[in-house]
């Protein structure tokens, strides 16, 4: 104790102060920092006034039992009735889950989503609001914030969404023919091990995980709720994003002020949406990567070798990059094409879910040299029952709405302002 004494006074006689353990790069850590996954399962919501995806209780349990074969602490936030269903599974069974109940109804905001939902139905009751909960896109946060604060030994905490392993988004590289031919599409194990969350650790550098896609699907929050304006179209994802303690602590509750700013105007938006504006106004906050289509090279009819896909973060990261193909992936466009497909026995509308054959069609359409002139007789908000508005701003696509409801026609301005 005594010489340990003499050091830290020669220290501060040389103003020299050792570094905080609560903040800054992830290399001050001594030891290697106790990294967590947090999640959430929420199945059967579909066409119940939360909101969800049909049958997908498969889909997210597979899914997340590839992600958590990687040993890291994953907590799962679950109903106690979706718990029922899962624990006499393998999955029930890992160790390394903690399951959490909470309920739907319990999420911080619950009652003011839903009051809002109810006072103003024909603006949240399309299909883009039908398949998701905002208890649940909003709820990621308090998720995230909840585990850190009964944690206290926890450096860092990601936030991944549990289907996040499948098929249509993570490149045939990461499994084998054999698990696509027996439709085993969520078997990726080799693209989350635990190294990678190590290694995005490193990647961010004491900032928050910041995924982002040039082609945003969701509409964004109006600049009257930023402090800075959007700089491009570019938009956060929500599937996977966090860092070290501090920073996403404060990121939770950067997020929690904005989003009583939108209840206060009696509006929903989705989680993305509201990242995208965080961004906007924190973006010292964030180290991000940027990606330009979901399609990896196993979409033969639809991967693009020129553009730089979502799970080519899973290259970069794990340094396992597909032949042809830079790990400067952010901005670099220099990719070739690859012999690696999908089986060919695999037919291709195996590899389709909800509403792809729509996506594709207008995504390919906004590829072309030709950009179409759209007309939208009876355009609400803009937004509502409106499945290609995303193309609409991704593309810049001229055209004309048309709206005879004073009372929509106010809100399809707003809405529109940001194309």
């Amino acid at each position: 104790m005594y010489n340990l004494h003499c050091l830290l006074t020669a220290l501060k006689k040389l103003k020299i102060s050792l570094p905080s353990l609560t903040s800054g790069s992830q290399s001050i850590f001594r030891k290697k920092p106790q990294i967590a996954l947090v999640t959430c399962m929420y199945n059967g919501l579909s066409g119940t006034k939360y909101g969800g995806r049909l049958n997908r209780d498969s889909f997210y349990r597979d899914s997340l039992l590839t992600i958590a074969t990687n040993g890291l602490p994953v907590y799962c936030f679950v109903s106690k009735s979706e718990f029922d269903k899962i624990k006499s599974t393998h999955l029930g069974t890992m160790p390394n889950i903690k399951w959490i109940f909470l309920e739907i109804s319990d999420i911080p905001f619950s009652s003011d989503i839903q009051s809002i939902k109810a006072t103003f139905p024909e603006a949240y009751t399309g299909f883009e609001w039908q398949q998701r909960c905002v208890e649940i896109m909003w709820g990621k946060f308090y998720m995230l914030r909840r585990i850190l604060q009964e944690h206290p030994k926890i450096d860092c905490a990601y936030w991944i969404d549990a289907g996040l392993a499948h098929a249509g988004i993570i490149s045939p590289k990461y499994t084998s023919d054999e698990a696509l031919n027996a439709g085993r599409r969520h078997d990726f194990i080799s693209a989350f091990p635990s190294i990678l969350f190590t290694r995005i650790t490193k990647f961010v550098d004491g900032r928050i995980l910041g995924i982002k896609t040039t082609i945003p699907h969701q509409r964004v929050i109006p600049e009257k709720f930023n402090n800075n304006p959007y700089k491009n179209s570019n938009s956060l994802i929500g599937g996977l994003f966090g860092g070290l303690r501090n920073p996403v602590l404060k990121l939770c509750d950067l997020f929690d002020q904005k989003c009583i700013q939108i209840l206060h105007n009696n509006q929903l938006y989705f989680e993305e949406s509201i990242l995208t504006a965080m961004y906007a106004d924190h973006p010292e906050l964030f180290k991000s990567f940027t990606f330009d289509s979901w399609y990896h090279e196993g979409w033969t009819d639809f991967y693009n070798p020129k553009q730089i896909n979502f799970s080519q973060f899973f290259d970069q990261m794990l340094q396992n990059p597909k032949p042809g193909y830079s790990l400067n992936c952010p901005g670099n466009n220099s990719a070739t094409e690859s012999t690696l497909n999908y089986p060919k026995n695999k037919k291709e509308k195996d590899m389709k879910t909800d509403q792809n054959v729509f996506d594709i069609t207008l995504h390919n359409m906004g590829l072309s040299d030709k950009p179409p002139f759209f007309l939208v007789i009876g355009a609400m908000d803009g937004v509502s029952f409106d499945d290609f508005n995303p193309y609409l701003k991704a593309y810049k696509w001229s055209g004309l709405f048309v709206e005879p409801i004073p009372e929509q026609f106010r809100r399809l301005k707003l809405n529109v302002q940001v194309f």
